[in-house]
């Protein structure tokens, strides 16, 4: 608790630019640590996930996703076009590119505070996603375009950018097996379901398959967990710290309608799970 300031000024200062992912700091110690051993080159499962549908987002993983895959796009469509437009619903019903960004993370709380007066969520993120995120292929699966757009935006614009910036700020090569060309070609070549099914919970059926009797068989019964770190231990161990640093926002242009002294008062008095993601 009491390293982790030093260890997240110095991994922000090894990229170019700055993340919303806790993953940076252990990515960033696991680098120097390997760099004191003499290691050069480390091998990550970055891209499994995206290649071999590991992503709990892309199933019915909770009864809510069940019930919004089992309906069909149309209908998304027109509950989407009646649902109010403040939040994000509306948007994720409409945008399956948007559902698949909201889930991974983010505050549309938060995000609807700087927006420019007048302008609602709902039209930002159409805009959003009408001039800045890929379109999937008519046609495409459903399971097949989720995985698409990870592929497009979610990996090199967060994951390989953090990995590889941060292991070359300890003059170590990150490689990125599950990402050969041929590997994922051959992944998308067969049908989607070999690899999940949008209206059950289990992912990566076929990498599963392929890995019985290989691997150890509690690999299969341990549930994913993601490559991050306690962010909220993280702020309570180094409370005040990250206060004055939220303080900071009132200097920051375009953010005046931020108010952070209530922002940040009723998000620790309420214990929101959400808050500590948002001080991050």
């Amino acid at each position: 608790g009491d390293e982790v300031m030093g260890m997240l000024d110095a991994a922000i200062g090894g990229m170019s630019e700055p993340v919303a992912d806790s993953a940076m700091v252990p990515t960033w110690c696991l680098s120097r640590m390997a760099a004191e051993d003499g290691v050069k080159v480390l091998l990550s499962g970055t891209g499994g996930d995206e290649v071999f549908a590991g992503y709990p987002r892309y199933v019915a993983s909770s009864w809510r996703r069940r019930l919004l895959y089992r309906l069909p796009a149309a209908l998304r469509q027109l509950i989407g076009q009646d649902l109010p437009v403040s939040g994000t619903l509306a948007a994720r019903m409409l945008h399956p590119a948007l559902d698949m960004v909201v889930y991974a993370g983010g505050s549309p709380a938060l995000a609807a505070q700087v927006l420019p007066s007048g302008l609602d969520m709902r039209s930002f993120l159409g805009q959003m996603v009408a001039e800045i995120y890929p379109q999937a292929r008519p046609g495409t699966p459903a399971l097949y375009a989720h995985m698409e757009f990870d592929l497009q935006v979610y990996l090199p614009d967060l994951l390989l950018m953090l990995l590889d910036q941060l292991t070359m700020a300890h003059t170590i090569e990150g490689r990125v097996p599950l990402l050969d060309v041929d590997l994922l070609a051959a992944s998308y070549a067969v049908a989607p379901e070999f690899h999940a099914n949008p209206h059950c919970a289990d992912t990566r059926k076929l990498m599963r398959l392929m890995a019985r009797r290989k691997l150890d068989e509690r690999t299969f019964s341990t549930p994913k967990q993601g490559f991050s770190g306690p962010v909220r231990s993280w702020i309570e161990a180094n409370r005040q710290v990250f206060r004055e640093r939220v303080m900071t926002v009132r200097d920051v242009p375009g953010l005046d309608r931020v108010q952070p002294e209530a922002w940040w008062n009723k998000g620790a008095a309420e214990r929101n799970p959400y808050w500590a993601q948002e001080v991050f």
